[in-house]
């Protein structure tokens, strides 16, 4: 598809695009006419494709940075409490250990 597409849009006169010009069964100017709506929608394919992936990446990126840090507050207030939880049993061995 790509092979394809490559020489439609880059070289129009080759022996490649010539033996598929030939072997479409419609009048010579069908044919022209065929090629050029082909072209045009490939083109505004692609252009349309680019534009809405920098949208998107726009988009999710903007969501990402909005987000994100919200979404990892819960995780460091766990871990706090993990640490401090840690801490005190810590302490408490410390002291049964100098008790004895």
């Amino acid at each position: 598809m790509y092979f394809l597409l490559y020489y439609l849009l880059t070289e129009e006169d080759s022996d490649f695009m010539q033996g598929i010009f030939v072997s479409i069964p419609f009048k010579r100017e069908n044919t022209i006419v065929l090629f050029n709506e082909f072209r045009n929608i490939v083109r505004t394919t692609i252009i349309a494709s680019g534009a809405i992936a920098v949208i998107e990446g726009g988009i999710t990126r903007r969501f990402l940075k909005s987000t994100l840090p919200a979404a990892l507050s819960p995780l460091t207030i766990i871990k706090d409490q993990q640490s401090r939880f840690l801490q005190q049993i810590f302490l408490r061995e410390e002291l049964l250990f100098l008790q004895t």
